[in-house]
């Protein structure tokens, strides 16, 4: 099964990112936050939008 989203610590390893500057791209609308309760998730495909393809 494929993953749909990604917990914001998941995408700081992912990326190699801080966490503000995950908070800070979800806020441009670069990548896309799905809230559930006091969860933060972003989806899959805006991080995977911002990978190199060769990465994916």
């Amino acid at each position: 099964m494929q993953r749909n989203t990604y917990r914001v610590h998941e995408v700081t390893a992912l990326l190699g990112i801080g966490k503000s500057t995950v908070y800070k791209l979800i806020g441009e609308g670069t990548l896309q936050r799905v809230k559930i309760g006091a969860t933060t998730l972003i989806t899959a495909a805006s991080v995977d939008a911002l990978l190199p393809p060769h990465a994916a």
